[in-house]
């Protein structure tokens, strides 16, 4: 009945202590985002997937978690915790040729929208802002 693959990698963080003037007490950012770009620091962060194997097919799902936030200089301002579900296949239609396909961000899940001080009004390098979007590959071995 073929075979199944189960991978989960987790991140919790402990603290994430950043000192922003030299000689200055150090603030623990863990759980919030900054204004800053890519300075988004969840206290959890996890990648789970599951794949099936039946002979030359092969089917996955992965989620994508990305735990809430809290803006680091507007405290009211919270952001709720992210989900991103993906789906992929692929098929070897012979020793040759393999065909693969898949589709991310299945739901369309929308990034956070926040105020941050860059233009995006969201953190490119965290969050997805392309949306769901489908792909398909050929593989052909000469």
């Amino acid at each position: 009945m073929g075979d199944a693959g189960f991978q989960r990698h987790g991140q919790q963080a402990a603290e994430w202590q950043r000192q922003d003037i030299p000689g200055g007490a150090f603030t623990d950012r863990k759980g919030t985002i900054s204004n800053s770009f890519g300075l988004t620091l969840p206290e959890w962060k996890v990648l789970t997937s599951a794949n099936w194997i039946y002979g030359p097919v092969n089917l996955g799902a992965r989620w994508r978690y990305q735990g809430a936030v809290e803006n680091f200089n507007n405290r009211a301002q919270a952001i709720d915790a992210v989900n991103y579900f993906d789906l992929n296949g692929s098929w070897k239609v012979n020793g040759a040729i393999s065909l693969r396909g898949g589709v991310n961000n299945l739901t369309d899940q929308q990034p956070p929208v926040y105020t941050p001080a860059i233009s995006a009004n969201t953190d490119p390098s965290t969050y997805d802002l392309i949306g769901r979007r489908f792909y398909v590959g050929l593989t052909a071995k000469f």
